[in-house]
């Protein structure tokens, strides 16, 4: 069986109509949680408390009640999925669940979460109840049929078109991610991470740029990055570092050059680039890294 054999034809009408006035990033209301339980190793208490372990690893479909609900959730497809144009091979759209996260912040946290600093949480800027502090859960995508939206009002979760290409970046980045080895990324930021934090109020009291005037890193993997030959730090410049302010990274590897050297993996010199001088396909090899000690919007 595939999606094919139990596509309507002719295309309901209605349907199509009530897709033309939603997009990404549109909001629905009334979303349950369903998806395929593990009930021999449950990874959550639903799982657990829902399905009885058996002698066999079937997957057992599971739908939290209705009042369990999420009050909302967030188209992910693209626009051009949702209203189709020409045949309609899509019956289904994506949403992510929007939820009510206040309750779970930590002093500051709102802050970083506003800058794109929380990896599964995306901030709305149009907060759909004035109360609260409501985000879109990418840890979960839940396929609805797109008949759901016929009688419905789409609902703004973003204030302005810089808000929404950003979700659409968030989206991307986030199944962009090719396999990489998983000691690279974990110990090379954790290592930077501390690095900063430490050095942080040494080079801000001395009015250096080594950090405030970095837009982003990146890594340069050498080789597979399932096994790489080495790695390279890549510190894109938003004015340009002097060499002063540049040996305070160098200084960093210098310290950390042997973090990998259990994995067999080299650390190279660092490297200084701006994104204007980049060429797009030399970029596009490189890995985000999101360092939360530089407070700079993640670019996940």
């Amino acid at each position: 069986m595939n999606l094919e054999s139990l596509l309507i034809d002719p295309w309901p009408r209605e349907i199509s109509e009530a897709a033309d006035k939603f997009h990404q990033g549109h909001l629905v209301e009334g979303i349950r949680l369903l998806y395929m339980g593990s009930p021999q190793s449950p990874a959550t208490s639903f799982t657990s408390l829902n399905t009885q372990p058996g002698s066999d690893r079937i997957l057992h479909p599971l739908i939290m009640p209705q009042a369990l609900a999420y009050r909302y959730g967030i188209i992910t497809s693209a626009t051009c999925d949702l209203a189709e144009a020409g045949d309609h091979k899509n019956p289904f759209f994506q949403v992510s669940p929007v939820f009510d996260i206040s309750e779970n912040l930590r002093q500051g946290q709102e802050k970083q979460l506003k800058e794109g600093r929380f990896g599964d949480f995306v901030y709305l800027s149009q907060q759909p109840e004035s109360e609260g502090v409501w985000v879109a859960d990418l840890r979960v995508s839940i396929p609805v049929e797109k008949g759901a939206l016929v009688g419905r009002t789409p609902i703004d979760a973003f204030l302005t078109e810089e808000d929404r290409i950003g979700f659409a970046a968030r989206l991307a980045r986030r199944v962009a991610r090719a396999a990489l080895h998983g000691d690279v990324h974990d110990l090379v930021v954790s290592s930077l991470n501390g690095w900063i934090k430490k050095k942080e109020k040494e080079i801000r009291s001395t009015g250096s740029g080594a950090f405030t005037d970095v837009e982003r890193v990146a890594l340069n993997v050498v080789g597979d990055r399932l096994q790489p030959r080495a790695v390279q730090v890549v510190v894109f410049e938003e004015t340009r570092l002097d060499n002063k302010d540049r040996a305070v990274w160098r200084e960093w590897r210098h310290a950390s050059k042997n973090i990998l050297k259990n994995v067999k993996i080299k650390l190279d010199p660092c490297v200084f680039q701006t994104l204007a001088k980049m060429p797009v396909r030399d970029y596009e090899r490189l890995v985000p890294l999101s360092i939360p000690a530089l407070g700079r919007t993640a670019h996940w």
